[in-house]
């Protein structure tokens, strides 16, 4: 691993992305061990420098988290659904997700490695051998390589909640984005009908959301299984608005609702609970997911 690390050194540049924050060396990484920085004679820039790739990669992987967390429950619906097609194109973004998340770090940890000099880097590896490799494991986007490669769990059946919030206006998990749905055709949602949703996306500011990539998928938690279509999403005429066509709640009961959504503010999920069949009218009241 040392070796392969050495040799992406040399064709991976060592600059600094004009991304990145100026900050001071804080973590716990191994450059700010007080005996390496002794043995190995590094400088405050050198460090400086490294803990920069550092926190501009970890950024970067959390936003790659949240993409893989929307793929994968988006596989997870096309697979209750027994949709090949969809499951198949899930199933590929979750893939390249893991795979983007595998070059980034090996660029981070070569441009690492590439700030020290020669003599720096003869030292690390005569008199600390495995560094390099513990510094690979500790920085393993491998959490993003299991999934996508099918070491996901079987889906598992839940009890339906003895309360159930039914808002039809949510936050997204983190903030981001303000999400709301309403039925075009009717105020109550139809049981076993093919019908069209209108998803309003704004911003925690109240700015409409326009040109996001909108996913959309529904399961029922109690029997295991999905939706029995493949709903296409487009943008309406609105700003901020997308329709989401072919939707069908073809059993009565508890439904989740799973919307992914990704903008210029970074991607983000939101869940909605739905009940389809039982005298349960539309709450609009806006709730925390």
């Amino acid at each position: 691993m040392a070796v392969l690390l050495v040799m992406a050194a040399t064709t991976v540049s060592g600059e600094i992305s004009t991304e990145t924050p100026s900050v001071e060396p804080s973590s716990k990484a191994w450059w700010n061990n007080q005996g390496k920085i002794q043995v190995l004679s590094l400088s405050v820039q050198q460090r400086m420098n490294m803990e920069k790739h550092l926190i501009f990669y970890l950024t970067q992987n959390r936003k790659m988290i949240k993409e893989q967390e929307i793929a994968m429950g988006m596989l997870d619906n096309a697979l209750a659904e027994a949709n090949a097609l969809a499951a198949t194109a899930a199933g590929d973004e979750a893939a390249e997700i893991a795979r983007d998340a595998i070059g980034r770090q090996v660029s981070m940890t070569s441009n690492v490695v590439s700030i020290l000099e020669d003599e720096q880097l003869a030292t690390l590896l005569e008199n600390y051998p495995g560094l390099l490799a513990q510094f690979w494991k500790k920085t393993s986007s491998q959490h993003l390589l299991k999934p996508a490669l099918g070491g996901g769990s079987p889906r598992e059946m839940q009890q339906r909640p003895v309360s159930i919030d039914t808002a039809s206006v949510m936050q997204s998990s983190s903030g981001l984005y303000t999400v709301s749905y309403r039925p075009s055709d009717s105020k109550a949602i139809p049981l076993s009908s093919i019908h069209t949703w209108e998803l309003q996306v704004t911003t925690a500011g109240d700015m409409p959301v326009e040109g996001a990539r909108v996913r959309f998928g529904a399961t029922m938690p109690e029997h295991g299984h999905g939706m029995n279509t493949r709903p296409e999403i487009r943008p309406s005429e609105k700003r901020g608005t997308y329709l989401v066509e072919g939707i069908n709640f073809h059993m009565p009961g508890w439904w989740v609702v799973s919307v992914g959504i990704t903008g210029n503010q970074g991607p983000e999920l939101v869940r909605f609970n739905v009940v389809v069949g039982e005298d349960m009218p539309l709450q609009n009241s806006q709730t925390q997911e």
